[in-house]
């Protein structure tokens, strides 16, 4: 594949996490150069290890739709573990979870909640 220093770089990023170290890496460049690759082979790192593996992809056309990755990861997480696990993870944030990943909702039981009104909502956030 021709990117063994990027993938110990990974790997090694990979084992920092596993031992307490958490940290975030991106894998940025051209169309073409082995992206998908690069991220399948850490992916399957992490898989071997026993991490749950969770993906997502990006695509230009979708621009606008910027937080549409972590809605569908979260979601995917989110229905491979067990419903009370995902409650006792989201806690108090549940409902307001549940907005971004509407599958929570059913999952965990939400039908009672109802979203605050617009104006309730943007006179919180214009709040110092």
């Amino acid at each position: 594949m021709g990117r063994e220093r990027e993938l110990g770089d990974l790997a090694a990023a990979w084992a920092g996490a596993v031992g307490g170290r958490p940290g975030m890496v991106l894998i940025a460049g051209e169309a073409g150069i082995g992206k998908t690759r690069l991220a399948q082979a850490v992916a399957e790192l992490a898989g071997a290890t026993g991490a749950m593996v969770v993906q997502a992809r990006c695509y230009e056309a979708e621009r606008s739709l910027f937080l549409q990755p972590l809605g569908r990861g979260g979601a995917a997480a989110a229905m491979a573990l067990p419903p009370a696990r995902v409650g006792a993870a989201a806690g108090d944030a549940a409902a307001t979870l549940a907005e971004l990943v509407p599958d929570l909702r059913r999952l965990l039981a939400l039908e009672g909640y109802e979203r605050a009104p617009a104006e309730l909502e943007r006179r919180g956030r214009s709040r110092p």
